[in-house]
C-alpha cells in the first residue's frame, strides 16, 4: 500500500480552503468597511459638536440678533459680538468653503466687512442650517433666544451608506438689555 492522498482528496480540500479563505476575507471587508463608516460618523459628529458649542458661545454673549434682510431664509444670523464686533453666521456655498467639491457647503462666519471664514471642518458635508430667532421683538416681553439646526452627512462612503446627522441647541441671551424688553 502506498502512503499519500489521491488528487481526489487533494481538490476536495483545496476546494474547501478557497471557500473558508474567501469568507473569512469577506468578512474582513466588511468589518474594515464599518469602521470606515462608523469612524466618519463619529468625526463628523465630534466636528459638529464642537462647531454647535463655539457658535452658541459668542451668540450667548452676543446682542441685538437680526434675520431680516440679511438672507432669504433662516439660514444666516447677525449680531454684535461681547467685542462689539458685527459678526454673521451663516451657510456657505460652494467655494465659499475650504473644500472645492460641487454641493459641499460649510458654515461660514464673518466679522464686519472682512472674507466669510469656514467654521466646520473639511469633512462635514453641511446639508442645511437653520437659525430660529425668538424673544427680540419689543412686544412678546421675553428673554431673546436662538435655536440652531445643522444637518449635516458624513463624507467618504458611498452615497447610499452615508449617515445623516441632525443636531441642535438652543442658547439664550445671556444679559438683558434695555432695548430686548
Amino acid at each position: 500500500m502506498r502512503a499519500g492522498f489521491t488528487l481526489l482528496e487533494i481538490l476536495v480540500a483545496v476546494g474547501l480552503f478557497a471557500t473558508v479563505s474567501t469568507l473569512a476575507v469577506g468578512a474582513l471587508f466588511m468589518l474594515s468597511s464599518g469602521q470606515q463608516k462608523i469612524f466618519n460618523a463619529q468625526t463628523s459628529q465630534d466636528n459638529v459638536r464642537f462647531t454647535l458649542e463655539t457658535i452658541a458661545r459668542e451668540i450667548r454673549v452676543g446682542l441685538g440678533y437680526e434675520q431680516a434682510g440679511i438672507c432669504a431664509d433662516t439660514s444666516c444670523l447677525r449680531f454684535t459680538n461681547d467685542d462689539g464686533e458685527q459678526v454673521t453666521y451663516s451657510l456657505g456655498q460652494d467655494g465659499g468653503c475650504l473644500v472645492s467639491v460641487p454641493g459641499v457647503r460649510c458654515i461660514l462666519k464673518q466679522i464686519e466687512d472682512a472674507t466669510p471664514q469656514p467654521v466646520t471642518a473639511p469633512e462635514v458635508l453641511v446639508e442645511s442650517l437653520s437659525f430660529i430667532v425668538s424673544g427680540i421683538g419689543a412686544s412678546d416681553g421675553f428673554q431673546p433666544r436662538v435655536t440652531i439646526v445643522v444637518k449635516t452627512r458624513t463624507p467618504g462612503t458611498p452615497t447610499p451608506e452615508t449617515t445623516l446627522l441632525t443636531a441642535q441647541t438652543t442658547v439664550s441671551q445671556l444679559v438683558i438689555t434695555s432695548d430686548d424688553r
